[in-house]
């Protein structure tokens, strides 16, 4: 979908307008598994992209993420100033999923004075339950029945800030010009204490020396744990350079930096940690009880002071009133902007989010940085990517590829901020595919790698030889046979379309995965060690109300929101794998994050249709080949 060879040229760079910046056309990793050879119609749909391309897609994905999402109150309760409000679908209105997504978003309802005068910030979202968690209000709570928007936080107008500038564009060009014949610095060979690393995580150590690098991470091979040595070796060999981490998420940033520091400490380096520093105001406050020396004082009560006066937003309509808060609103940006102004110089390493980042760009390219980490950059859109990339001599992007992609609402946005720095930088970058896994064990292993990563994808040789290891990995026994590490449930159903839910459910698999997990529960499965998996939030709701009524308490979540986790088990439920949601690029990479959770079993419920599914397909294949020999009467009956 995107080649580089146009701004490879000098010349080609010198079109009588200045803010041209010219992507165009080569296909993505995941295209490349999906299909061998492109079409004449795609090879012709596949357009160059300018910068008003992407200024375009930006104002056209904020302008519909403005709008917010809206839900219907069902309960609230409530203790002090928190609020927990229970919330469904409303009709009328754009409604997304109630999950994870929807924490640090502000919320506003209606009041008896005016529109939208009371607000909060989620602060917690329990998807299993619909409900989420809403502090630091203002105003009369909501009442059951009434309607309540939520706001997520907005990366996308500082971005647009950033691309409308001419440095902006010159950030851009300079990344896109970059290539990774000759690394920067001499590679050295690591010290004793990098001998935990695998062969390609010690070999990704080295891609911080290069101008451009990718790191492929698929799941279980230890990405974050190899970005923290990376960052931590560059910082130990070079006293005076500075390193800026960025992830698209607080939980990624919070992994990242916390994986450097630990590296530190096995370097003996602790007086280098105390230069590192996450700023920020929504990270888990949880992962720093024995890091507070990684936060910097005043930084986190000053975000909270302007979250608190972000929450008192009049009425447009009262001018006046508008204007003073948008005066009080900018002075406590400005007084945190000068608190993180002074953090960015003082400290030698930086860990923030993407939003963070671009909302303080203008402080963060006052600062001659040697090098930028953004872990999960699979999941940023590259516009993104190469501003922030631009900030220093060296960048490195790691994430997965074949793994979800950036979440883009407008269609129209979709050609554009649905690619990342994978698929733009692929040709020119240093890259480095992490091959080894020790999350999965053998046969799903096998899966995952035949499915999604050409077969290069392996378990490691620790992992095998590690007794407690394959311990964990070993089956469960239900109805008095061992339940195989794969298995597809083939069963007479199809989806329907539930009013009730508002979207498409499939009854029968959610009866089945209710009379499997208690069958696993009876095996002494603990319910912690599995997660139910469905693309689709109806069924999810179908099938955690199903489960409520048996007093099981087992996480369900939609599968856009488990990327990063694990479990023993995964059931996942695809509903309806034969349509174009799921059997489309986008649903393989979905495919994959549902499948790659698993540990010791993955087990998916499935009609004939579902096998119109190229992926699906080839799965049941694999699964057939795994369990050449056996006979129907060698599984348990709840599965035959």
């Amino acid at each position: 979908m995107l080649h580089l060879e146009a701004v490879a040229q000098n010349d080609s760079l010198r079109a009588p307008r200045t803010d041209s910046l010219w992507v165009g056309g080569m296909r993505t990793p995941e295209a490349r598994l999906a299909v061998k050879k492109p079409q004449a119609s795609q090879q012709k749909n596949s357009k160059a992209i300018s910068k008003d391309d992407i200024l375009a897609a930006l104002r056209a994905e904020r302008q519909l993420v403005a709008r917010g999402v809206t839900y219907v109150v069902k309960a609230v309760e409530r203790d002090a100033d928190v609020l927990r409000i229970e919330l469904a679908s409303a009709r009328r209105h754009r409604s997304g999923a109630i999950d994870e997504s929807l924490e640090e978003a502000r919320c506003k309802w209606t009041t008896d004075h005016e529109p939208y005068e009371a607000r909060g910030f989620v602060s917690f979202v329990n998807p299993e339950e619909g409900s989420v968690v809403v502090e630091r209000r203002w105003g009369d709570p909501p009442v059951a029945g009434q309607e309540i928007k939520f706001f997520l936080q907005d990366f996308l107008e500082p971005l647009i800030d950033v691309w409308e500038t001419s440095s902006g564009l010159r950030t851009a060009r300079e990344v896109l010009k970059r290539t990774a014949e000759k690394p920067l610095d001499e590679p050295l060979q690591l010290p004793e204490e990098f001998s935990p690393l695998r062969e390609k995580q010690a070999e990704a150590i080295d891609a911080a020396l290069y101008p451009l690098a990718l790191v492929d991470g698929p799941p279980g091979t230890g990405k974050t744990f190899t970005l923290g040595a990376m960052v931590a070796n560059f910082l130990a060999r070079f006293p005076e350079r500075k390193v800026l981490i960025v992830g698209p998420t607080n939980i990624a940033v919070d992994a990242a930096i916390t994986s450097v520091d630990d590296w530190l400490k096995r370097l003996g380096k602790e007086d280098v940690a105390k230069s590192l520093k996450r700023l920020g105001s929504r990270f888990d406050v949880k992962n720093y009880t024995y890091r507070q020396y990684l936060l910097e004082p005043g930084i986190y009560e000053q975000a909270i002071r302007v979250q608190m006066a972000e929450l008192e937003e009049p009425d447009r309509k009262n001018a006046f009133k508008y204007a003073m808060w948008k005066r009080k609103v900018r002075e406590l940006r400005q007084e945190l902007g000068r608190e993180l102004k002074y953090a960015i110089f003082r400290y030698r390493a930086i860990a923030m989010t993407t939003a963070t980042a671009l909302g303080f760009h203008k402080y963060l390219k006052q600062r001659d940085w040697d090098l930028v980490v953004t872990d999960e950059a699979s999941q940023i859109p590259f516009p993104a990517a190469l501003v922030l990339g631009g900030l220093a001599p060296r960048c490195v992007f790691a994430g997965d590829p074949r793994q979800l992609a950036p979440v883009v609402q407008e269609k129209s946005a979709q050609r554009v901020l649905e690619k990342t720095a994978f698929d733009v930088l692929r040709k020119r970058a240093r890259s480095v595919f992490l091959d080894e896994q020790s999350r999965m064990c053998q046969d799903i292993g096998e899966a995952v790698s035949e499915l999604f990563y050409e077969k290069k994808l392996r378990l490691c040789a620790k992992a095998r030889n590690d007794t407690e290891w394959r311990k964990s990995r070993e089956p469960y026994f239900i109805q008095g046979r061992s339940v195989p590490h794969v298995v597809l449930k083939r069963l007479e159903a199809e989806y329907t379309w539930s009013k009730t839910y508002n979207g498409p459910i499939r009854f029968n698999s959610a009866v089945f995965i209710t009379e499997l997990i208690d069958e696993l529960r009876g095996a002494y499965a603990n319910e912690d060690d599995i997660v139910v998996l469905t693309p689709y939030r109806a069924q999810r709701a179908l099938i955690s109300e199903m489960l409520r009524k048996r007093n099981v308490r087992i996480k369900v979540s939609t599968v856009h929101r488990a990327q990063g986790s694990e479990r023993k088990i995964v059931i996942f439920d695809p509903v309806s794998a034969h349509e174009s949601f799921l059997n489309s690029p986008g649903g393989f990479r979905l495919l994959n994050v549902a499948f790659s959770r698993a540990q010791a079993h993955l087990i998916v419920p499935i009609s004939q249709t579902d096998l119109f599914n190229p992926k699906i397909r080839e799965l049941d294949q694999i699964v057939s080949r795994q369990l050449a020999g056996k006979t129907r009467f060698d599984f348990p009956p709840l599965l035959q």
